[in-house]
């Protein structure tokens, strides 16, 4: 695991680039965006991001250039939130993953000493870096029971109840 991941949302997106592209008569790039599905390249590119990461750079410091939903996708699994949680997180305007944002996960703790796992987070705005604070990872642990509730929060595809 690296010592710190930075990740910096940049603007410009390849929709954006394909559509430009597209409205010079060039749709190829419009075509390859559309055979894929978006929520399956994001989660497979944090998966693997997250598996070369912590493989081939442990304890150095990486940075990582990003579009804003896959740095949700980071927060959402490096964080271990809860759906709720994570919907709450993208809601709140303190949260919000501005254009040149970057979130910063640290093994350093405020101590000195170093962890083995992502321990703090910080969210820093460009044109607001008087504002960044330091906000330790809280992982949560929960029952069988817990986990069968959340379950329970969420209808079963195709209808009808859970087994």
């Amino acid at each position: 695991m690296p010592l710190d991941l930075f990740l910096v949302r940049h603007g410009q997106s390849e929709g954006n680039v394909a559509l430009e592209a597209a409205k010079g008569g060039n749709i190829e790039l419009l075509e390859q965006l559309a055979e894929r599905s978006a929520a399956d390249y994001r989660l497979t590119e944090t998966r693997e991001m997250l598996a070369t990461v912590a493989r081939e750079l442990s304890g150095r410091r990486v940075l990582r250039v990003a579009h804003e939903d896959v740095m949700w996708a980071l927060r959402f699994r490096l964080e271990k939130m809860t759906v709720e949680d994570w919907v709450e997180a993208g809601q709140n305007d303190d949260d919000a993953i501005v254009n040149c944002g970057i979130l910063h996960y640290t093994r350093a703790n405020g101590d000195g000493s170093t962890g083995t796992k992502f321990s703090r987070v910080r969210l820093v705005d460009p044109l607001h870096p008087e504002r960044t604070e330091w906000r330790p990872i809280t992982r949560p642990r929960f029952s069988n029971e817990e986990l069968l509730d959340q379950v329970d929060k969420v209808p079963p595809l195709g209808g009808g109840e859970h087994a």
